[in-house]
């Protein structure tokens, strides 16, 4: 019976201790912590799969504040308008953002868009972008939250590309032509995602 109850005992130990290595397994540290240091994303690329682990360069934003980790993209505008979406894989924590800013941190950023997706995902449409430009993108996650831990991290997939669709009457030689009628006709639209017109002097 002693033996019996030993081996019981003994299976419940090894049972408890394949637990806690399961749950104490570290997250595997980022390639891009700092915003000196991104990655750059190719436009228009596979989408790169990405993590927050020991994200150390996390820099405030206006919907990040919570946050306490940060890793850090970049890309090269190839037209005004353009589509940042970043994908969330798993979330061991409570809340994830993401931050565009305009320029690179070793010459100034500029914040131009701020995302808190939690638990959704983020998309960034962006419009007015200097084509030839840099842009930086920072993923930050908050691990102080009640459901997540020191080791906690996003795991994420990031991509960026040209914005497709925006609006049919962006440009002069696009407009809506406007019918002439007796009555009032009401017509719904919308600027956004337009962009300005090279050459032509804002009124």
């Amino acid at each position: 019976m002693r033996y019996i109850r030993f081996r019981y005992l003994f299976t419940l130990l090894l049972v408890f201790l394949f637990s806690l290595e399961a749950f104490a397994q570290p997250c595997t540290p980022a390639a891009n912590p700092f915003c000196f240091a991104p990655i750059n994303l190719t436009v228009g690329g596979p989408c790169v799969n990405g993590t927050t682990c020991n994200g150390m360069g996390f820099v405030p934003s206006t919907c990040n504040t919570a946050d306490n980790q940060g890793v850090w993209y970049s890309f090269v505008a190839t037209d005004p308008s353009m589509t940042v979406a970043i994908d969330l894989i798993t979330n061991s924590g409570c809340d994830f953002s993401s931050t565009v800013y305009a320029g690179i941190c070793t010459s100034g950023i500029i914040e131009i868009s701020c995302l808190s997706g939690a638990p959704s995902d983020d998309s960034h449409i962006l419009t007015g972008l200097v084509i030839g430009n840099t842009y930086s993108i920072e993923v930050s996650y908050n691990t102080g939250g009640g459901c997540g831990g020191p080791n906690g991290s996003a795991e994420f997939c990031i991509a960026v590309d040209v914005t497709t669709g925006g609006v049919p009457n962006d440009e002069p030689c696009t407009a809506t032509v406007l019918p002439v009628n007796v009555n009032c006709v009401y017509q719904t639209s919308t600027n956004d995602g337009a962009t300005d017109t090279p050459g032509v002097t804002p009124p």
